[in-house]
C-alpha cells in the first residue's frame, strides 16, 4: 500500500517483543540450571498485565495481602521476580520478596491469591505456558487451575483467583519488564 502510513499499536509492538524475551528466557532455561534454582530472571522483575491492561498489584505488605488488578503504575506493588524450584515450576516473588500463594491451599475455584512467605509450599508454586499468539502466557497454579481476574472484570481492585482453565481472556497474561 503504497502512499499509505501504517498505524502501528506501538505499546503492543513493545510488550510484545518484552514477554517474548522473557517466555525465551523462563522457556530456555536448561534443565539442570531449572533444577538448581537457577534462573537468568532471577533478578529481574517484571509487571504481570491483565487482559484489561493492567496490572497485578500487591494490596499490602502484610502477609495474606490479596492480590488484585490496578492501573498500572510505578510502584513496587506492581513487581514480581520468577524464581524457578525445579520440575518447570516457580515461585513468583512479590516487591516484599514473599511468595504468590493459592489461600489455604485451597484446590476451589475462586480461592483468592495472596502474598505469604515463601515457605517452599505447594500452593506456592506455578508453572507458566505460552500461548500460541506468543506473547501472552497462562499461569498455572499447583492445583492445574489458571491464576484468573475473577469474573473477568476490568474494574480496579477487582480480586485475582485460581479457576478452572477455560482458554478465557480473563486467564491471559502479559509478562513485561518492570523499569
Amino acid at each position: 500500500m503504497i502512499g499509505k502510513v501504517s498505524k502501528v499499536p506501538w505499546r503492543s509492538v513493545v510488550t510484545a517483543a518484552a514477554t517474548a524475551a522473557v517466555l525465551s528466557a523462563l522457556m530456555g532455561v536448561p534443565q539442570a540450571v531449572a533444577a538448581s534454582g537457577a534462573s537468568i530472571l532471577q533478578d529481574e522483575r517484571h509487571r504481570i498485565l491483565t487482559f484489561a491492561g493492567k496490572c497485578l498489584t500487591v494490596r499490602s505488605i502484610a502477609d495474606n495481602a490479596p492480590i488484585d488488578q490496578r492501573v498500572c503504575g510505578s510502584l513496587n506493588d506492581q513487581k514480581f521476580t520468577f524464581h524457578p524450584v525445579g520440575d518447570g515450576r516457580y515461585e513468583i516473588k512479590t516487591f516484599t520478596d514473599k511468595c504468590l500463594t493459592v489461600r489455604d491451599g485451597s484446590t476451589a475455584n475462586s480461592a483468592l491469591i495472596e502474598q505469604s512467605g515463601c515457605a517452599d509450599r505447594t500452593e506456592q508454586k506455578f508453572r507458566i505456558y505460552p500461548l500460541p499468539d506468543e506473547y501472552r502466557v497462562e499461569i498455572r497454579t499447583f492445583a492445574d487451575k489458571c491464576v484468573t481476574v475473577y469474573g473477568g472484570a476490568v474494574d480496579d481492585n477487582a480480586p485475582i483467583v485460581q479457576h478452572d482453565c477455560i482458554d478465557h481472556y480473563a486467564q491471559k497474561f502479559e509478562l513485561a519488564p518492570a523499569t
